[in-house]
Order: C-alpha cells, then structure tokens, then sequence
C-alpha cells in the first residue's frame, strides 16, 4: 500500500519568479526523518533529471480514513505489488499524481523486527542481526518436522528488496561505503542448473554409474562411500534417504511435502556448489527410484534422469546374496523384503520415465557399459552436457570393471 505523508500548510508564501515559477519549496510534515531529499541526478542523452525523494509510505500503525468511521490497519503479508513502479498521489487524491515508486523497501531495525514479529513471533536474542532471525525462519520452513507449527510457508520476491547501507559490518568486521543490494533472488535455488538423479534398484550397477560421473567432474555429493568404498553415495543424500524411507521399506514414513522438502534442500546446495566448481551436481541412492516424483515437485524442469537398468531378477538375486553375506546388518533384509523393494523402486522409476516423457532420460544398459565402456561414457558425457579432461575421461573408463557379471 502507498501513501504520503500529509503536509501542514505553511502560512509563509511562495515567492515567484517573474515568470510565475516559485522559486523555493518549503516541505513541513509531522516527522521529518520520513522524507529524505536528494540532488538530481545528471541528465542522460539531453532528457532533464527528475527530482528523487523517499519517504515511509506506511509504518503499520492504525490509520484514519475519510468516510470510514473505523481505524484501519493493512496486512502486508496479504498484499501483492504487481510492479515497483507505483503512482505517489497528493493527499490520495487520485487526480493529483506528483510522482512514482522506482523501489520499495522495509528500513532499520525497527521495522524489521515489527516485519518478523508478523511473520512469525519468536525472541530476540541480544547482539543477534535481523538475517539471523530471517535465517532461522526460513531454517524452520525446512526442517520437515510434521508438527503445525514448524509448517511456516516463506516466499522470496524475484528481486532482494533486501541491502546493507552504508555502515560496518560486525559480521565480517568490513566498512561499506555506499548502500549495496545483494544478489537477485530469482535463482535462489538454481532452478536453471540441472541435476542429475541417477536411478536403479539396488544391484544394478548404478553405483558404477555414479563414480563414473565423479571421475568426469560431476558434483556428486560431500563424502561419497556407500555398501562398497566406492558406492559414489553422498552421505548427506543417504541420510535424507534413509530418515524417511527405512531399508528395506518399500515406503516412506513421512508425508510428502516432508520428503519434497528435504530432497529440493539438499540439492540446491549441491547445485550452488557445483556452480562454484563450474559443473552440474548429480546424486544417487536407490531410494530415489521411489522418490521421482518428489524430485520432480521439488526441480520441476531441471531433472534429468540417468536409469540404469540391469534384469530386475538379477538385481533381487544380487540383493539377497548380500544380505546373505550380512546378516544382522542394518542392510540386509529377507528374500521377500528385498523381492518387494527391489520390484517398488523399478516399477516406480519405470512409471514416473513413462508418464513424463517430457523429462530428459539417458538409458544404459549394464551389460552394454561393461561390454563397451568407451562408447557409452561418451554418450553420457554429451547427456550431462559437460567438457571433462582427457584424464577424467580415461580414469571414468578405467573405472568399469570389465569382469563384472552382465546377468545373474
């Protein structure tokens, strides 16, 4: 909502030029720190400058209107500003336009902790800066705890209305001399970067895949391990995984929206490290064969999918002889449980790749990787649309073990 502050008539009068133009301006209002005045800027390309005010529009206290008898207060968190640009009228009058918006912005301390207390009550821990707070509620939004109270919707504008002004930081301890605005927050989550889920059951030689893209310079993940050394699972992803969905459950334990959550989070971490490394980050775990259809709530357009597929017989085969090797290990189960899950998470990927053809799929088949590894490592280079060394390149093809068994 816009409005101005009303001035006080000034019983002095103007003194006009001998061409009718005053030739000075008095402004008086109730407060004056509410009206800031600037020089114009210079001209560009012969166009005269326009003079540049600021002014607080409105401070959230109750507000009396003409012809309404009540006083009236504005929820902001319900209000939608189409564009920044927006008409400042004298006295609301709307006949009387006598300039427009080019920025809004919430200002000093204050108003802020007025804006988070709306938003969301919580304490104020003394010395604690307003993106501490802003930072713990966007964190709680996140957590996937399924209570009511941790179910905080938080929404970014596609530009920060957010900046430092001119003052020292006792963050990192520097002396800013101008008001500077940080980063556009369009992209926040890097929804134009791909990534890269690589899907199959358990056995089916999807870890290979995975340590195939790390040596051609993929961001897996931090810390890769997994059943093998070289599983090319990120502990964190594991994690997420393993908290919502149990080996060898077939099926989650939380809602969706939790599993979304988590999922997008992760990997949108992932993504802002992979563009720092000038790559694309992928991710695997057999459980993100039932998790597709999260990954496509949460990435929407930048999934890409890599199935891997190997004869679904073999791979529960496989899967009980491990856990027959294990057990009394958290990841080994009974024939049937691994029959079970094994069939849920390829029906699952199957389904999801036919109901969306519109989502991009790399297909390999185990045993052409291992029969020709060259030929399908070259494939999938040009899938993840990336430009890795001669080196990187040659030490992902010496990666695949050529006497791995293609069936059985």
């Amino acid at each position: 909502m816009t409005t101005t502050t009303k001035n006080k008539p000034s019983n002095k009068r103007l003194e006009a030029s001998e061409d009718g133009t005053p030739s000075s301006l008095r402004i008086v209002c109730d407060d004056a720190a509410t009206i800031t005045l600037q020089a114009a800027e210079s001209a560009s390309e012969g166009k005269p400058a326009l003079r540049k005010f600021s002014m607080t529009a409105y401070t959230g206290g109750a507000m009396r209107l003409g012809g309404w008898p009540h006083p009236v207060v504005v929820d902001l968190t319900g209000m939608r500003v189409a564009r920044k640009s927006r008409p400042i009228l004298k006295d609301h009058d709307r006949g009387s336009i006598v300039g427009h918006t080019d920025a809004f912005m919430v200002k000093g301390r204050e108003n802020m902790k007025a804006l988070y207390r709306h938003l969301h009550w919580s304490d104020w821990k003394t010395q604690h800066h307003i993106d501490h707070h802003l930072g713990r509620l966007v964190q709680r939004a996140y957590t996937g705890k399924p209570t009511d109270k941790e179910k905080i919707a938080v929404y970014t504008p596609d530009q920060w209305l957010v900046g430092q002004l001119p003052s020292r930081s006792n963050i990192c301890g520097r002396v800013w001399e101008e008001t500077r605005f940080f980063n556009d927050a369009k992209n926040a989550d890097h929804s134009d970067a791909p990534f890269f889920a690589v899907l199959g059951p358990h056995r089916s030689g999807s870890s290979c895949i995975a340590m195939i893209m790390n040596h051609l310079g993929v961001h897996m993940g931090n810390e890769l391990g997994g059943y093998e050394a070289s599983g090319g699972e990120a502990k964190g992803l594991a994690r997420v995984c393993e908290d919502v969905m149990r080996f060898p459950a077939a099926d989650p334990s939380v809602s969706d929206d939790v599993i979304t959550s988590r999922l997008k989070t992760w990997i949108s971490q992932r993504k802002g490290e992979a563009r720092r490394d000038h790559t694309v980050a992928g991710g695997k775990y057999p459980h993100l064969c039932r998790f597709v259809n999260h990954l496509h709530a949460g990435l929407g357009d930048s999934l890409r999918i890599i199935s891997v597929e190997r004869d679904i017989e073999a791979s529960i085969r496989s899967l009980q002889n491990r856990s027959e090797k294990h057990r009394g290990q958290w990841f080994a189960a009974n024939d049937e449980d691994c029959e079970v899950l094994q069939r849920s998470l390829h029906d699952h990927r199957d389904n999801f790749i036919a109901e969306h053809p519109e989502v991009p799929v790399f297909r390999i088949e185990f045993a052409e990787l291992v029969t020709y590894p060259e030929e399908v490592i070259r494939n999938l280079i040009e899938f993840l649309g990336i430009e890795p060394t001669p080196d990187e390149i040659q030490s992902a093809i010496e990666h695949v073990n050529p006497d791995l068994r293609k069936f059985g």
